[in-house]
């Protein structure tokens, strides 16, 4: 079963529009999906609920953080206790007689102290004990994961702009990962640094497995970068922006999407306080709509790779080049 981390390590780089949107819009087509956020900022959670109802209903014992809290001795939660059907989207689909399904397991604003409470939980102790407490720490998610990912057509792991124990466990639960990047040079650069994480994360955790004479290897197939927050005038992105479009894409290491995500604040902040993605609103202005129908076009795009067989992988190729991406974007 697909289970994708989306992630960058620069922020306000269009995750959270990006991962609700497609999810939403899967769902929207009749699949079963999960949407597993893991990122303290909790954008993407508030993209489905509103933070009252967060306070008030799940922030207590309903969050990611109940989860991994009992790594650090707290009561034991297993994942299938927090997974929750967002009341106004589940109401859409029904009205709109849809029969997928969007479920979310929400974040807590507290999740950087838990990761803190986890790192601290891997000093102190010998190598050997090391090993097997990196596999047992790193592991938490996909040994419940897979527990419940047989429910689901598709699963997303919403990840933080960072590359802590939690990230960690979100890469080595997921088979794809996806990369929304905005087009401008700190964003591009970024992501040399992103794939180098991968690559030492790859080789350390394998050779622990090994070490533990544990046989199943750890591997991610790197599915692409999808362009977001893109700014369009005369129906194409802006000449700076294209640049560094065109830039990555020319590079030919990491694949990248042929649909875009253009900016457009009001539509997107509209949707996040209603709870209803925009890839599957009934707008009737033909602005609006517009962007709907590129939302779909790269939901399309998303199911066409994803079920390709040869989507490339980023750690088989990286080992073999000692490459990471491109060298450095383009100057202003």
């Amino acid at each position: 079963m697909p289970v994708i981390a989306v992630m960058n390590y620069k922020g306000g780089v269009g995750k959270t529009t990006l991962t609700a949107n497609l999810a939403a819009n899967l769902a929207w087509l009749g699949h079963k999906v999960l949407i597993v956020d893991v990122d303290p900022q909790t954008s993407l959670t508030f993209s489905f609920v509103s933070p009252d109802y967060w306070v008030k209903n799940l922030a207590k014992n309903l969050t990611i953080r109940n989860f991994f809290d009992a790594a650090n001795g707290g009561p034991q939660v297993s994942l299938q206790d927090l997974v929750f059907y967002p009341d106004p989207f589940k109401k859409h689909l029904l009205k709109n007689n849809k029969t997928g399904e969007l479920a979310l397991i929400p974040s807590h604003l507290d999740l950087l102290l838990t990761c803190s409470e986890l790192t601290a939980n891997l000093n102190g102790i010998s190598i050997p004990q090391i090993r097997r407490k990196h596999i047992k720490m790193y592991t938490l998610l996909t040994d419940e994961l897979d527990k419940i990912v047989n429910n689901f057509d598709y699963v997303f792991i919403d990840c933080p702009p960072n590359f802590d124990i939690i990230t960690k466990n979100a890469i080595i639960a997921s088979n794809y990962c996806l990369i929304p990047v905005k087009p401008d040079h700190i964003s591009i650069t970024g992501i040399n640094f992103l794939v180098r994480h991968y690559n030492k994360l790859y080789k350390e955790f394998n050779q622990i497995l090994k070490e533990e004479k544990i046989v199943i290897p750890f591997n991610v197939n790197f599915l692409g970068i999808i362009f977001t927050m893109v700014q369009y005038i005369n129906n194409k992105p802006i000449n700076t922006q294209l640049r560094y479009i065109n830039f990555v894409k020319d590079a030919r290491v990491i694949p990248v999407f042929d649909n875009l995500i253009r900016t457009n604040y009001t539509i997107f902040a509209d949707a996040s306080e209603k709870g209803i993605p925009v890839s599957c609103s009934n707008y009737t202005d033909k602005s609006h709509r517009s962007i709907t129908t590129e939302l779909n076009q790269l939901t399309e795009d998303f199911l066409t790779k994803i079920n390709s067989t040869s989507a490339p992988s980023l750690t088989k190729t990286s080992a073999t080049t000692n490459q990471t991406t491109t060298t450095q974007p383009p100057n202003n």
